[in-house]
């Protein structure tokens, strides 16, 4: 049996490490971290009824089984803008082996700030990861996953009103690698009764 002190010690680096969630943004997240000192950098479009997001996004690899992310971009609000950034970490506490050749789970965290003209957003966002994988040759593959988690939102109007707000987010993705090196993925998301769906392009390097 594996010991327990790096899966703690790892989530206790993920919680320390996020800032504040995806307010506006999907996240393209799937159960499987980066190895260490491997990074992806990319740009993502996402919509929903009332925002508006388009932004930029990068990982790098921290240790075996943790990875760390940001996400920056400008925020539609219906007839404000703003600009909204996100960062977080995920721990994979159990691979596909782990579980007879089926999935990979994860726990990540995110946490984001959002400043509009009216007002200011903060997030943090808990959640576990899963996802499968598939090996579609030359050095390509396909995934598909989700995430369930909650939904903790801060909401500051110009300093007079405040207010926060604690509700529950799921996720389904799917992404591929075209040519090796280069993936897109797709995503729908559900956070606190607000719907999101997005497309993302990621260079690994």
């Amino acid at each position: 049996m594996k010991s327990l002190a790096q899966p703690m010690a790892a989530i206790a680096l993920l919680i320390a490490a996020t800032p504040a969630g995806a307010i506006t943004t999907a996240g393209f997240d799937h159960a499987r971290p980066l190895a260490p000192q491997q990074a992806e950098a990319g740009a993502a479009l996402t919509a929903g009824a009332d925002a508006w997001f388009i932004g930029a996004h990068g990982r790098i690899g921290l240790l075996p089984e943790l990875d760390a992310g940001l996400r920056a971009g400008l925020v539609l609000l219906d007839d404000q803008s703003g600009f909204e950034v996100e960062g977080g970490a995920r721990f994979r506490f159990l691979r596909t082996e782990d579980t007879g050749g089926a999935v990979d789970l994860a726990f990540a965290t995110f946490g984001a700030v959002l400043k509009s003209d009216a007002a200011f957003l903060g997030s943090v966002d808990p959640q576990l990861l899963v996802s499968r994988h598939f090996d579609i040759g030359d050095g390509r593959a396909v995934y598909v996953a989700g995430g369930f988690g909650l939904a903790v939102t801060f909401l500051d109007q110009d300093g007079r009103d405040s207010d926060s707000e604690l509700g529950l987010l799921g996720a389904v993705g799917a992404g591929v690698d075209i040519i090796k090196g280069l993936g897109v993925a797709l995503e729908a998301r559900l956070r606190d009764g607000d719907a999101r769906y997005g497309v993302g392009v990621t260079l690994h390097f």
